[in-house]
């Protein structure tokens, strides 16, 4: 029999740099550059999985007439590598813009950091070994993880929120998915969180943003979860479809978000394997085998909170925050064992006003750093990322913008152990037969229960136990069991 235990394995992200060419003829300053991705499709082949991303990009410049702005796209295709993956393999991937560059006025070249990562089901298991039942075996039931892929589906999130502006035209919105828990019943996944809509506008002659947050409630249908099952879901397609309606003293911001999931869960199985045989008619040589299997999983969160600051130019008077661009983390390092260090970088866009009214770009890099000491149940990570999911930024004194607020950290740990089983069994030929009487006073050893002794006197457990109606069982070391037979 075929036990499968399929694990998950973080595939090696990749960065590579996109550079795309513009044509902003009347352009006379760029104000701003903004840049979100987005997986469309993964194709796995024979160790590597092919990701087709699409980048979407926002320019806000200045011109003799005012501000202007100008959309455009590019479909870039990134390869993830793994000695695993083949053609039926599953796997989830994510894209992000780690930054944004850009160089030139009326012909703009904008370069963007794109990373790709994602997980990947290793296939794993092993074969318990095909033993004839008219043998003695010994039977233990082992408890492993196999891993499970989760497809998850759509689901569409509505929301909104008003706004004191006249707004002209909406230039970009990027969608960020924040979820706060996830909860499994038979077949059906439960998602708890919240979307924030990044929005960034022109109006009445300047460029202004505001952050759309929409709490939300979904459920997924999800085969082969169960309640015991620890779901870990990825949002793999967010299209967001941002509207507004005026109003008499501003305007009705209106989101509607289309959200796919996907990922995998864990599912905890017993399974019997046969870890001794032996013939009391045949000489036998067992063949054994070692596997190392998933024996728990868990993932351990760490909130973190983290503070920084973004300064310009000193003649440079700001005197307030028009648009936030989403965060991202820029860069992220693991180092460490006992305990786990994460350090890395979030990058933002932020644009401010001058006292002119002058929109001025401010791009804000802020370290992190944690620390997270596993349990007993928790012994190795495995996997670690981050996001964040807090995020402000206010203007103090002395022309600085202050950024603040909190990064979750997620790191997956697992626990493995070997299991020794027997793989098959060679009959070596007919066992010489005893035809004298036998009678035997077997002294029970260290670490031996009543199948090693059945096997050493050649008899079997339940004849034992009727050859011995006071025994008491599990025998210990230093009992006196008696065996006898005769022609």
């Amino acid at each position: 029999m075929y036990v499968k235990c399929d694990t998950v394995k973080k595939l090696q992200p990749v960065q590579t740099y996109v550079d795309t060419d513009m044509e902003l003829n009347d352009a006379e300053e760029v104000v701003s550059v903004q840049a979100k991705a987005r997986v469309d499709s993964v194709t796995p082949s024979q160790g590597a999985a092919d990701v087709v991303t699409t980048i979407d990009y926002a320019v806000i410049y200045n011109a003799a007439d005012g501000l202007g702005s100008l959309k455009d796209v590019k479909v870039e295709t990134v390869r993830l590598t793994a000695p695993f993956i083949n053609e039926n393999s599953f796997v989830v991937a994510e894209a992000g813009v780690v930054s944004t560059e850009f160089v030139g006025t009326g012909k703009l070249r904008v370069r963007v950091m794109l990373e790709v990562s994602g997980i990947a089901l290793e296939p794993s298991g092993f074969e318990s070994g095909e033993v004839s039942e008219d043998m003695c075996l010994k039977k233990e039931s082992v408890s492993l993880i196999a891993a499970e892929p989760v497809r998850g589906g759509e689901f569409i999130i509505e929301g909104g929120d008003f706004v004191r502006d006249a707004i002209d035209e909406i230039v970009f919105a990027e969608p960020v998915i924040k979820l706060d828990s996830v909860t499994s019943a038979t077949d059906i996944t439960k998602l708890s969180g919240t979307l924030y809509t990044y929005v960034r506008y022109l109006g009445a002659g300047r460029a202004a943003g505001y952050v759309i947050r929409t709490p939300f409630d979904a459920e997924l249908l999800t085969p082969g979860v169960n309640e015991e099952s620890r779901v870990y879901l990825t949002p793999v397609k967010i299209g967001a479809n941002v509207y507004t309606t005026p109003g008499e003293t501003g305007s009705e911001l209106k989101v509607e978000a289309t959200v796919g999931m996907a990922g995998y869960a864990l599912n905890k199985t017993d399974t019997e394997i046969v870890t001794d045989a032996y013939s009391r008619t045949k000489e036998t040589r067992p063949e054994y085998a070692v596997k190392e299997v998933t024996s728990d999983a868990c993932a351990v969160i760490e909130k973190v909170k983290y503070f920084g600051s973004a300064t310009v130019s000193e003649d440079v008077n700001l005197r307030n925050i028009a648009a936030l661009g989403a965060p991202a983390i820029c860069a992220l390092g693991v180092s460490g064992t006992d305990p786990i260090v994460v350090e890395g970088v979030i990058g933002a866009e932020i644009i401010c006003e001058d006292d002119s009214g002058k929109p001025v770009r401010i791009f804000a890099e802020v370290p992190f750093r944690a620390e997270s000491e596993l349990s007993g149940e928790c012994p190795a990570a495995v996997m670690v990322s981050a996001a964040v999911s807090e995020y402000t930024a206010r203007l103090r004194q002395g022309g600085s913008t202050e950024i603040s607020g909190e990064i979750e950290i997620r790191i997956a740990s697992e626990t493995r152990s070997e299991i020794s089983f027997i793989e098959s069994v060679r009959e070596l030929g007919d066992k010489q037969p005893d035809d004298e009487l036998v009678i035997s006073l077997y002294v029970v050893g260290e670490g031996e229960g009543l199948f090693e002794v059945a096997k050493a006197l050649n008899s079997d457990e339940e004849e034992l136990k009727r050859m011995n109606p006071a025994m008491t069982l599990p025998v210990k070391t230093g009992d006196k069991i008696l065996y006898y037979k005769a022609e």
